[in-house]
């Protein structure tokens, strides 16, 4: 097989090409957030054709409702049993004013704190933005 190698940093800067088979993966000196890339560049191989990275290639398993019905132990089943004893269980958990119920304790010149990144600032609008114009 035949491979192209190498170490790239946190900021995507080649580090080093792993040229070297005998020598450990240490031996190149990685650190923590370092990305490893290895390109298989041989031909015959089966990843030559991209099979293994392009999953549109691949065919999937379908199954028909129908049959899937005949199954136990589905997720399906799982969740009429579920909603049979409790038909909240699956409903949305945040209503539809949930904004409108949380701004009421915020506003304008209130400090605040973004997540995340605890970036802190002062709150300088309240409400509803508007969509963007498509043009």
């Amino acid at each position: 097989m035949r491979y192209v190698r190498g170490i790239y940093d946190d900021a995507g800067s080649k580090v080093s090409n792993l040229d070297d088979d005998n020598r450990p993966l240490g031996f190149y000196s990685p650190f923590d957030g370092y990305r490893l890339l290895t390109i298989d560049v041989d031909p015959s191989s089966v990843t030559s054709s991209g099979w293994l990275e392009y999953t549109s290639l691949v065919e999937k398993y379908q199954i028909s409702d129908e049959a899937y019905d005949k199954h136990n132990g589905t997720f399906r089943k799982f969740k009429e049993k579920i909603s049979s004893q409790n038909p909240s269980a699956f409903e949305p958990k945040i209503t539809d004013n949930y904004m409108e119920d949380v701004c009421t304790n915020i506003k304008v010149g209130d400090r605040c704190e973004v997540e995340p990144g605890a970036k802190r600032g002062v709150v300088k609008f309240v409400g509803k933005a508007e969509s963007p114009k498509e043009e």
